[in-house]
């Protein structure tokens, strides 16, 4: 593909420097000069996330999920819904205050992750190049799990014992993760 533009190119080429000189012999030789490349500095960031991120992932969001989902049936055993009318704040009050305090456990855990990334001098050249984006990459990843904490407490019963619940949401978690490595 590339030599097929670059013949076409030289085509071209030959045909304005033609018509611009007026000589039919007219012509520039086609030839390709090898380009020298510097050292190379591989990271295996790519191929390490490719095979073991996603067991890394699962391993370091399962107990902020075993605890929101503990600390959510719980709460819904007791009735918060009611207690929050009386007081007179709505129900989504309560999910914003949920929400805000895992995303302070999550930045946390992310921050510890990227000062691990940086002072074990893992994938240093990824971690230069962006480590906001390596910080973002863990965090979002942390965050969409909130999605998943707030969907099975709600699909659990409301009676399940709150330690029961929140060791089957989080069976249901690993093992829907196990089901997306398959696919």
């Amino acid at each position: 593909m590339r030599q097929g533009y670059s013949w076409v190119h030289n085509w071209a080429a030959n045909a304005a420097l033609r018509q611009i000189s007026h000589d039919p012999k007219a012509r520039i030789e086609m030839s390709v000069v090898p380009m020298k490349q510097e050292k190379l500095i591989k990271d295996d960031f790519e191929d390490v996330l490719k095979g073991i991120y996603s067991y890394i992932a699962l391993i370091i969001y399962i107990l902020p999920m075993y605890t929101y989902i503990l600390r959510m049936q719980v709460e819904k055993q007791q009735g918060m819904k009611r207690h929050l009318s009386i007081v007179g704040l709505s129900f989504k009050a309560q999910y914003l205050a949920q929400f805000v305090s895992y995303t302070m456990h999550l930045t946390l855990i992310t921050i510890g992750i990227t000062l691990t990334m940086y002072f074990g001098n893992l994938f240093p050249k990824s971690f230069a190049n962006s480590k906001l984006l390596m910080f973002l990459f863990t965090w979002v990843q942390g965050v969409s799990n909130f999605g998943f904490i707030v969907m099975i407490v709600s699909l659990l019963p409301h009676n399940m014992y709150p330690k029961l619940a929140a060791k089957w949401g989080s069976l249901i978690y690993f093992s829907s993760s196990f089901v997306d490595f398959t696919i």
